[in-house]
C-alpha cells in the first residue's frame, strides 16, 4: 500500500526526553507503511518494516515517543520515569531488546520495611501480604487464587474465544471483587493491589480482560512480586533509553505532534 502522510509541525526526540522547537513540514510523503502511534509497539513495528527493507512512516500525536512510559530529566543527569517503568524476567521481548542495545537496568530496591496506610491507621510490615487478621489472610488468599484459576482458562491469542467470554467481558473486576470479598480489609488491600497492576480504575476495566492481564503476567503472585516479579529491575536512564536507542537510525521517518484525523 502506499499511505500518504499529511506533515504537520514535528519534533525530533534528543537525549534524555529533550525535544527540539517545531520544525516545519507539509506535503505528501510516498512509503510503503504507516504506522500511528509511538509506542514500544508501534516503534518495534516500524523496525520489523525496516528489517524487511520497506520504507515506513511512523506518526504520533503527541510531542513525544514513549506511550505509556515517559522519562524526566529532573536535573544533575538524573532520569526519573513517571510512566511504566519496570523490567521482569517474563518479558522475553523487552530484555532481548534491553540486551540488544545494551541499555543498564538496576533491582528495583526491596530491603526493609513496607508501609500500609489503612483508614487513617498506618502499619508497617515485612514481605508482599500486609499483616491482616487471620481471617481477611484466609479470604485473600482464597480470592487471588479463585482470580488465577478464572485466568489460567483465557485464550491469550484470542480471548473472545475464552469459555464464558461474553459473561467475563460483561462485568467489571470491580464489580466481581464486591460480589466475592466479604471482608473489609483483604477487599481494601486486593483491590489497591490490583489498581496498581492494572493501572485504572477497577471499575473501568472488564474482568475477561483483567484475567487476560493476570494469565499474560503468569499469575497475580509474579505481578505483584519484585525479586523474579514484575517490579524486579528498572531502568538506569529511563525507558526513554531504549526507545531513543530504538529509533536513532531511523528518526527521519518519525514525525512527532501529527494526529491522525482519516485513513
Amino acid at each position: 500500500a502506499l499511505g500518504a502522510v499529511a506533515g504537520g509541525g514535528w519534533r525530533m526526540p534528543l537525549a534524555r526526553g529533550e525535544v527540539p522547537a517545531p520544525e516545519p513540514g507539509g506535503g505528501d510523503v510516498a512509503t510503503d507503511v504507516v504506522i500511528v502511534g509511538g509506542g514500544f509497539a508501534g516503534v518495534a513495528a516500524a523496525r520489523w518494516v525496516l528489517a524487511a527493507g520497506k520504507r515506513v512512516v511512523l506518526v504520533e500525536a503527541r510531542d513525544r515517543l514513549g506511550g505509556r512510559t515517559h522519562s524526566e530529566d529532573i536535573g544533575g543527569r538524573l532520569t526519573v520515569d513517571v510512566g511504566g517503568q519496570w523490567i521482569e524476567p517474563q518479558q522475553k521481548r523487552m530484555n532481548a531488546l534491553v540486551h540488544e542495545f545494551g541499555i543498564e537496568t538496576f533491582a528495583t530496591w526491596n530491603s526493609g520495611k513496607n508501609l500500609l496506610l489503612d483508614q487513617g491507621a498506618l502499619q508497617p510490615y515485612e514481605g508482599t501480604i500486609p499483616t491482616l487478621s487471620a481471617v481477611a489472610l484466609l479470604e485473600l488468599g482464597v480470592v487471588q487464587a479463585r482470580l488465577d484459576r478464572l485466568a489460567s482458562t483465557v485464550n491469550l491469542e484470542a480471548p473472545w474465544d475464552t469459555p464464558g467470554a461474553a459473561t467475563l467481558d460483561a462485568r467489571t473486576l470491580a464489580g466481581w471483587l464486591e460480589a466475592n470479598l466479604w471482608t473489609g480489609a483483604a477487599r481494601r488491600v486486593l483491590w489497591v493491589g490490583l489498581e496498581m497492576v492494572m493501572a485504572c480504575d477497577l471499575r473501568r476495566i472488564s474482568l475477561l480482560h483483567a484475567l487476560f492481564i493476570i494469565k499474560n503476567g503468569v499469575n497475580l503472585d509474579v505481578l505483584f512480586g519484585v525479586e523474579n516479579g514484575a517490579q524486579q529491575d528498572r531502568f538506569r536512564h529511563g525507558t526513554a533509553a531504549l526507545m531513543q536507542a530504538m529509533t536513532a537510525p531511523w528518526r527521519n521517518a518519525i514525525r512527532l505532534a501529527t494526529p491522525v484525523d482519516a485513513i
